[in-house]
């Protein structure tokens, strides 16, 4: 909403500026202010002459005499209707990139039919890595260019331990991962913890899938993946530490 406001105003001032900058341009023209030739200087090297012959006293050439040149040569209702154009065009675009092409529908399984398409693919995970989610970058590395260098894959693991870290659990004997993807957290924690119970849960089919997968790769067998909607568990508080 903010980007389509700032297009917006945009646009409005677009308009507004138009008729103002053409007066300004056909004042400028009645009253001889422009220089047989006008010469621009860029980088040092080039030239660039515009303007037309007219009776009348030489007048600086600033930024003034620049923009308004060029647009003086034309008629005001042509270069008044494209800005318009212009201005019509900018929130029009706005207006597509700002609207939902995919609409949430719980009921439908919109989320998870679109991560079963991404998990069959696999282009996720061949980019993105195990873990979906983001990673840790400390104060250094956030200063520093392209984040210190750090391997985005790394932070991933960096940001699950400080979120253990966060939680003050010690030797948890259960965890749920809510959200677990194609439990790339989940198999990490299950390692950390060969004694605890790890469950993770996801409301893709494909990602449970290949989440199970992998975990009998790896030899993971502390580790299980269910069908099961964040907002419609039934597990007892007291029975997992999350």
């Amino acid at each position: 909403e903010i980007s389509q406001n700032m297009w917006c105003v945009l646009a409005m001032i677009l308009l507004y500026c138009a008729p103002a900058t053409h007066a300004l341009a056909a004042h400028a023209r009645v009253a001889g202010v422009w220089q047989k030739s006008l010469h621009l200087t860029l980088h040092g090297n080039w030239a660039a002459r515009v303007g037309q012959p007219v009776a009348a006293a030489a007048v600086p050439t600033g930024a003034l005499a620049t923009v308004i040149g060029p647009l003086a040569t034309r008629p005001v209702s042509t270069v008044t209707l494209l800005a318009s154009i212009v201005a019509a065009l900018f929130v029009w675009l706005m207006r597509v990139l700002n609207t939902p092409s995919r609409v949430y529908d719980r009921a439908a399984n919109t989320v998870g039919r679109e991560y079963d398409a991404w998990t069959a693919e696999g282009i996720l995970e061949y980019y993105w890595g195990e873990h979906i989610h983001l990673g840790y970058y400390g104060d250094q590395e956030r200063r520093g260019p392209l984040y210190g260098g750090k391997d985005f894959i790394q932070a991933k693991y960096d940001f699950i331990d400080k979120m253990l870290e966060f939680s003050k659990a010690q030797q948890p004997a259960s965890i749920l991962d809510v959200g677990c993807g194609i439990g790339g957290t989940s198999r990490y924690l299950a390692k950390a913890f060969p004694s605890a119970h790890v469950t993770g849960i996801t409301i893709s089919p494909e990602q449970q899938q290949r989440a199970t997968s992998l975990a009998g790769e790896r030899g993971i067998s502390n580790a299980k993946f269910e069908l099961v909607d964040a907002l419609n568990m039934t597990y007892a508080d007291i029975a997992l530490t999350s």
